[in-house]
């Protein structure tokens, strides 16, 4: 299944990688390769996420690194809705 990256999606890879390169470059490639990594695999389980209040819209932990990937299984590809640091207050 393809998987489609919202443009909110995209900004927040963009915003996650701004902050944590602050903090380590290096850590920041291996946060948006790990985020990228667990996104592609939903291609192969798209339900392996929890439910949310949202209908159709599932969550995926990355406890590892401490996001969280919102997507929706769309007929034939994989939406990534959001991408979120477990941390921020939303």
């Amino acid at each position: 299944m393809p998987l489609e990256i919202t443009p909110e999606a995209n900004a927040d890879l963009d915003r996650i990688f701004e902050f944590n390169a602050g903090w380590d470059l290096r850590w920041a490639e291996k946060v948006e390769s790990r985020i990228l990594e667990r996104a592609r695999s939903l291609s192969i389980t798209p339900r392996i996420g929890r439910p949310t209040a949202e209908p159709d819209v599932r969550c995926l932990s990355l406890p590892d690194i401490q996001y969280v990937i919102y997507y929706e299984p769309v007929e034939d590809r994989i939406r990534i809705l959001r991408i979120y640091s477990t941390k921020e207050i939303r």
